[in-house]
């Protein structure tokens, strides 16, 4: 063989695959698409979440308005003047409290001279 031949075909350069070079890029190109992903995933989650949040708030809206829908007729229901109405109709009746089913810390003492027993009075001063 020619030397001066063998010399030109050790300097000619082909067309290696520069395996190194080409992991580098996949692995590269793999990170990129996998943040890519758990971005992508991050926002659909935190836009579900979102909308959880406004059902949620709207909830707690219609549910604060019925329980004032409810207070107010509880207070209507409960007024002087709508328990009066309903003693007089005879749909509820009011009973007498016997005195041996009041619970006193104390025992009742007299508060005037005809015997009377009262668990509470306004004492008017003496002059």
């Amino acid at each position: 063989m020619n030397p001066a031949l063998a010399q030109n075909t050790e300097n000619t350069e082909s067309n290696p695959i520069h395996i190194r070079k080409l992991l580098q890029l996949g692995l590269l190109v793999f990170t990129a698409a996998g943040i890519a992903l758990a971005y992508v995933y991050v926002k659909m989650h935190q836009h579900t979440l979102g909308k959880e949040i406004r059902i949620t708030e709207q909830r707690v809206k219609e549910v604060r308005a019925e329980n004032e829908v409810l207070l107010a007729e509880i207070t209507k229901m409960t007024s002087p003047r709508e328990l009066r109405r309903l003693v007089a109709e005879g749909s509820i009746q009011l009973v007498e409290i016997r005195a041996d089913s009041i619970a006193r810390l104390t025992p009742p003492e007299q508060a005037t001279e005809d015997g009377i027993l009262r668990t509470a009075f306004i004492e008017k001063p003496t002059q």
